[in-house]
């Protein structure tokens, strides 16, 4: 299993693709409007959808950024007030090449960090957000830890739960994603919680991982009750597989277990995939490409980042 996609609702597809790609080093990796229309509707569960659809890379294997620039429902913006506690997909962590140089490009850019860099477990790292109000944290890459050809590579993504044994349940029990527990007092610091009390683990997907976090203090915001998957910021992650079976086999246990899909698997060819909700109201992809469709659907990169 491979953490292979974070997905995106953006208000400016064009802009926020330059900000990766020009100024992180993410590499395009294509574009589609055909997630429109009822079957789009029945797959990502939500009505009279219509968006354009862009793809970046970082060069690791089966793994993307996917920005949805939404036509309809016209997405509502991250709230003013929102807070990276909130419950929710919160963060992006990024490891780069050079991370003093990448700050200055961005501050340069208009995207100041949030706090300067904090030493964190022998790693520096700072926040930044983008565009789009998306918070990412921007690490030093250890040598040898990005792909050849790329100053960029995606390393963790965040969410914060109501409730942790929940999660748990869901993503170790059900979709049996190996956990590693996680000690997090003091990396709040760089995203603006210094004195921020949670606990957490995180799932490790082929390289990857999910940072999942229950916070005590300071007491999130949920979501509200007619949040959509069109709204802006980070709106849900893909697991990907390399075979059907693999696939089936974990949407099988999802739905046993009580837990609801959008639609049945959509099969496109050289893979399928099909949406789950989990108890808490986060939506996950199941994904499963095969390497020779992988271009077709964004997961190499076409032509360099700078």
């Amino acid at each position: 299993m491979y953490l292979s996609q974070v997905a995106f609702g953006v208000m400016d597809g064009k802009r926020t693709g330059r900000f990766y790609s020009k100024l992180l080093g993410f590499r395009p990796a294509g574009s589609t409007r055909l997630f429109r229309g009822q079957l789009a509707s029945r797959i990502q569960g939500i009505p009279n959808v219509a968006s354009t659809c862009r793809w970046f890379v970082d060069g690791q294997e089966l793994f993307q950024l996917e920005m949805f620039e939404f036509e309809r429902p016209r997405p509502r913006p991250i709230p003013g007030d929102w807070r990276p506690c909130d419950i929710g997909y919160t963060r992006l962590t990024l490891e780069v090449e050079d991370l003093e140089k990448t700050l200055e490009r961005l501050k340069r850019a208009g995207h100041p960090s949030i706090a300067g860099a904090i030493e964190f477990a022998g790693s520096r790292g700072a926040c930044v957000y983008d565009p789009e109000g998306v918070l990412l944290e921007l690490v030093q890459a250890s040598d040898g830890g990005l792909m050849p050809d790329f100053s960029v590579r995606a390393s963790a993504v965040g969410l914060s739960v109501p409730d942790l044994a929940r999660s748990r349940r869901f993503f170790g029990d059900v979709l049996e994603i190996p956990i590693r527990e996680r000690q997090q007092p003091g990396r709040d610091a760089r995203w603006g919680l210094a004195e921020a009390q949670c606990e957490g683990f995180a799932l490790e997907l082929g390289g990857r991982s999910v940072e999942i976090a229950q916070y005590e203090k300071p007491l999130p915001v949920p979501r509200p009750n007619d949040y959509r998957m069109s709204d802006q910021g980070l709106i849900h992650i893909a697991i990907g597989f390399r075979n059907q079976r693999d696939l089936r086999s974990a949407c099988k246990r999802a739905l046993s277990a009580g837990y609801k899909a959008n639609f049945r698997i959509f099969n496109f060819g050289f893979g399928s995939c099909v949406y789950l909700r989990d108890d808490q109201g986060f939506t996950v992809e199941l994904l499963c490409c095969k390497p020779i469709g992988e271009r077709f659907i964004g997961f190499r990169g076409r032509g360099k980042s700078h």
